[in-house]
């Protein structure tokens, strides 16, 4: 065999060694491909089979964990800049309608408000002017028009002051009692940024989520016993409204119930778990 048959035939092996490579190095390209793409498909899957699988454990206990909200709650705030002179409640403490919350220092505004009525009186006696000569056909009408807007523009200076000195006593819309406090004594407020936190001491409602198969038995004036975690006692509940739309990831619904009768003991925020009899017919 000659020399250059020789390398002939090497050079063929070598090619053909090559094309069988990138064929293996394709298909495992492909084969990452593949998995990449049917990974999130799994995800899903998995997903939607474990909310199933909880969905399922729920409706076969019957009991389902809940928390306790509040009837009313509310964030305080000011759309004014002043210094607070005083704080009317600390956290925990109680309060009554109408009390006052926090009171802030206006009396800048006040001034400006001495001002505004001062100016006010002035744009009145001169529309008073003006409507006198008009009358006697010594003046005109654009006077009396333009006394008129001026009297309007003094107005409404002093009613938006108003509105202002209206924003220095921050009283409380209900009953109820101070969550959180995010403010001090001589410290300025910032409009718009919470000042305080409130929550009602009337009624509390028990947030509960349920499988939404529940639905075919589950309704309102339906009786359950709440398991409350923090004190260790159950208490006598019953539903009072159901949500109106499903999860459908999860196939659960909120359901909201009310306490027999309010224990004093009872606070918003704790949470436990409601047992319902249904014999499952």
């Amino acid at each position: 065999m000659t020399s250059n048959s020789i390398l002939k035939s090497n050079t063929d092996g070598i090619g053909r060694n090559c094309r069988v490579g990138a064929n293996r190095l394709s298909l495992f390209a492909m084969s990452l491909l593949l998995v990449a793409a049917l990974l999130p498909i799994s995800n899903v899957i998995a997903q939607s089979k474990n909310a199933s699988d909880e969905a399922v454990e729920m409706e076969e206990s019957q009991s389902v964990r809940g928390v306790i909200r509040p009837e009313k709650q509310a964030t305080l705030a000011t759309k004014i800049s002043a210094m607070v002179k005083k704080v009317g409640f600390e956290e925990g403490a109680r309060f009554k309608k109408g009390d006052m919350l926090i009171a802030l220092d206006c009396e800048i505004y006040e001034n400006e408000l001495v001002s505004a009525k001062s100016k006010q009186r002035e744009m009145q006696v001169l529309l008073d002017s003006a409507l006198y000569l008009q009358k006697h056909n010594a003046g005109s009408i654009q006077e009396v028009n333009v006394a008129l807007a001026r009297v309007d523009g003094a107005t409404a200076e002093s009613e938006v002051i108003y509105s202002r000195i209206d924003q220095c006593k921050i009283r409380a819309p209900f009953n109820g009692s101070v969550a959180e406090k995010n403010i001090s004594i001589h410290e300025m407020t910032v409009p718009g940024k919470p000042l305080m936190n409130i929550l009602s001491s009337g009624e509390h409602s028990i947030e509960l989520i349920v499988p939404s198969t529940w639905l075919t038995w589950l309704s309102p004036g339906a009786q359950f016993q709440f398991l409350v975690d923090e004190t260790g006692k159950s208490y006598a509940a019953s539903v009072n409204r159901v949500g109106s739309v499903v999860d459908s990831v999860s196939q659960t619904i909120k359901v909201f119930g009310k306490f027999g009768s309010l224990p004093s003991e009872i606070l918003p925020g704790m949470s436990g778990s409601a047992n319902f009899k249904h014999d499952g017919g």
